[in-house]
């Protein structure tokens, strides 16, 4: 849960990341579409998950923050690929992590998207996205097997947009 007292502006997110995640014997693809609740306050901003819940990341500005989260969520992948022997391993752990839904950063999304549907928190020239669409993870195995264990996540992309 989000410290709101110390916290100027809570700015609900969805964003989607493409993630291609070499483990041992597998490449993967990972399409994650998320919900995180970027606070901003006291000089930083912090990036909390909500879908996953179980990371969060800062920053001096919304840039850094989204970067480091971003980078956050990828070691995670990374760190899983290198735990796991087989595809259907890692799919698993993928699933459980992204369905850890962190049920107070979730009511402090939700009151941050009736800010924004009320008007009551502008954020212009920022795409914005039904905060209803669905959110998920589809984790892909590749056809093309990866030999060796350099674990690494390669070929990613991120877009984020406002919850509205």
């Amino acid at each position: 849960m989000v410290d709101t007292p110390t916290m100027n502006r809570q700015i609900p997110l969805l964003f989607t990341y493409h993630d291609r995640v070499v483990g041992m014997g597998f490449t993967a693809v990972v399409s994650s579409y998320g919900r995180v609740l970027a606070a901003e306050g006291d000089g930083e901003v912090w990036i909390y998950g909500v879908e996953p819940g179980g990371i969060a990341a800062s920053g001096s500005d919304p840039k850094e923050a989204l970067e480091a989260f971003r980078l956050n969520f990828t070691n995670v992948l990374r760190d899983f690929a290198s735990k796991v022997r087989s595809f259907t391993e890692f799919e698993a752990l993928v699933q459980a992590f992204f369905a850890d839904v962190n049920k107070p950063n979730e009511e402090d999304w939700l009151r941050a998207v009736e800010a924004v549907r009320a008007g009551s928190l502008n954020i212009p020239d920022v795409r914005r996205e039904p905060a209803e669409s669905r959110r998920f993870v589809q984790v892909d195995e590749q056809k093309s097997i990866a030999k060796g264990g350099n674990f690494g996540v390669d070929g990613s992309t991120i877009k984020s947009s406002v919850a509205a």
